[in-house]
């Protein structure tokens, strides 16, 4: 009898073992399952976060680039109504600005149509920035022939005629030209 339990044992014993190596297979399959999921899951949301903040970055440069665009639209229609060069300087104090957020917009963009809309916004910044740089230059040759007439009417005459000089450089009227250029940056290229 003894013989028969060691036999009994022995195959007992092997049956065990193969049962226990293949429930601990499938254990070992199973944690591994389990850890591809889990980082499958991470993986997936760290691309959801990043997709998100892409978005909202995007969305705040379009915003304080419309923030822009509707202050320098401000600037120009008041540098229209009143023909004071300081309206132009302010403008243009806010072009580097503009143009940081533009190319942030641009470097943000994940379609085409973006993509577009951002070739198209720098288009109209740089035809902006060109009638900015011409109108400005006229705006100081205006100012330095209206500052000649005031030196001149100073040096003769004992300031008489520097009088009505003054008085003539404080209603600035501007050229055709250059309200043509203001309407067609303040209409066209800044659109509402």
């Amino acid at each position: 009898m003894t013989k028969k339990k060691t036999v009994s044992s022995r195959l007992a014993g092997k049956g065990f073992g193969r049962i226990s190596t293949a429930l601990v297979a499938v254990g070992v399959l199973l944690v591994g399952a389990g850890l591809f999921g889990a980082w499958r899951v991470f993986r997936l949301q760290q691309r959801g976060d990043t997709m998100l903040s892409d978005n909202v970055a995007s969305i705040r440069a379009a915003e304080e680039l419309e923030t822009i665009v509707r202050e320098v639209r401000y600037r120009l229609k008041r540098y229209l109504a009143t023909g004071d060069g300081v309206q132009l300087e302010k403008v243009m104090a806010q072009m580097p600005e503009a143009e940081r957020r533009l190319a942030e917009s641009g470097e943000l963009a994940m379609s085409t149509r973006e993509e577009d809309l951002v070739a198209r916004m720098s288009q109209g910044q740089r035809q902006l920035r060109g009638g900015l740089d011409s109108l400005r230059e006229g705006v100081g040759a205006e100012e330095g022939r209206a500052g000649e007439g005031v030196s001149e009417g100073r040096a003769g005459d004992g300031g008489r005629a520097g009088e009505g000089v003054s008085e003539e450089v404080g209603e600035e009227s501007l050229t055709d030209t250059e309200l043509a250029i203001l309407d067609n940056l303040a209409d066209e290229v800044i659109p509402n």
